[in-house]
């Protein structure tokens, strides 16, 4: 049986990684086995989403090594700061909202929706997938464009596979919803409701 592809971003009160757990949970009680590919839009998250896709180790100065060393990843002005001073030839800034000098470091890379699905192989896990679970704090009309939500959306619907999302809090109506071209929008917001609505949804998935 194919794997759902779960790609979601943190939450209002859960990190990432806890939402796309809560959602495998509720899946796997329904027999649907899962593909665990917590994300983010580029921002906050990125840390995490990285460390657990690429492997590597968190250092002391609140950044993190990935590729072998060769990438430093950091989300704060301060763990920027000290991940400039490793010998990682690329740094990834993931707080564009609080831009710092040292962002202007030719080495320094502000990523993006695109980048981090591009470093977790996203494209070729979901056309592995019977179908792809998206989602994070909020789907709003603002989400329509230039997000996690909307990228990994976008991606499926390219691809022919079929994308569902569960969000904290929905703010799109039934056309918004087309335009993602998503088959179900549900709104959960703590670990136990997204369990619920992850195995609400397996009711529309395709068949294996």
């Amino acid at each position: 049986m194919r794997p759902v592809l779960i790609a979601v971003g943190p939450f209002a009160s859960l990190r990432a990684s806890q939402a796309t757990a809560a959602i495998a949970r509720g899946l796997e009680a329904e027999g649907v086995p899962a593909d665990l590919c917590a994300a983010s839009d580029g921002g906050p998250g990125t840390l995490e989403a990285l460390l657990l896709g690429l492997g590597g180790e968190a250092r002391r100065g609140g950044y993190a090594l990935v590729d072998d060393g060769a990438t430093a990843i950091a989300e704060t002005a301060t763990a920027l700061e000290a991940a400039l001073g490793s010998e990682a030839s690329v740094v990834i800034y993931a707080d564009p909202a609080r831009q710092s000098p040292l962002a202007a470091d030719r080495r320094v890379l502000i990523p993006d929706a695109r980048f981090v699905l591009d470093a977790l192989g996203y494209d070729a896990r979901m056309r592995a997938a019977r179908a792809v679970i998206t989602g994070g704090a909020t789907l709003a009309p603002a989400d329509l464009r230039g997000t996690l939500i909307s990228e990994a959306a976008t991606r499926a619907r390219q691809s022919g596979v079929p994308c569902f999302a569960i969000a904290g809090h929905v703010g799109i109506d039934a056309f918004g919803q087309r335009l993602l071209d998503l088959e179900v929008v549900a709104q959960a917001a703590s670990a136990k409701t997204i369990e619920r609505a992850a195995a609400a949804l397996v009711a529309h998935l395709p068949s294996a």
